[in-house]
């Protein structure tokens, strides 16, 4: 699968709520094919689409075309290793993380 990085901010800090527009991103993300969504860091989501080569244009076009108003953000696909494993290392706040779960849950129910 492939795995992207999104880290993204507002561009009108006084518009939005950062709770807000991070549920507006991952609604985003979530209706368009994104799975598996982290949040090891503020302002920052992990995702993977399920295909087997990355998609970064379609995501891309995707942001820009919904939220290019709103958002400065800086999209990247996660490298792979040579055995086909992600090249990562979570060190972001597990704590910040579960409220992030904890906000995809209360999403979903919507």
């Amino acid at each position: 699968m492939a795995k992207y990085c999104l880290t993204y901010d507002a561009k009108d800090a006084l518009a939005w709520d950062p709770e807000e527009l991070k549920l507006e991103v991952s609604r985003l993300l979530l209706d368009n094919g994104g799975d598996y969504l982290e949040s090891p860091v503020a302002n920052t989501i992990l995702f993977e689409d399920g295909k087997d080569r990355n998609e970064l244009q379609q995501w891309n076009h995707l942001l820009s075309k919904n939220l290019h108003e709103d958002l400065f953000y800086y999209l990247c696909v996660v490298a792979r290793t040579k055995e086909g494993d992600h090249f990562e290392r979570n060190e972001g706040d597990p704590d910040l993380n579960d409220d992030y779960q904890q906000l995809l849950e209360d999403l979903e129910r919507d």
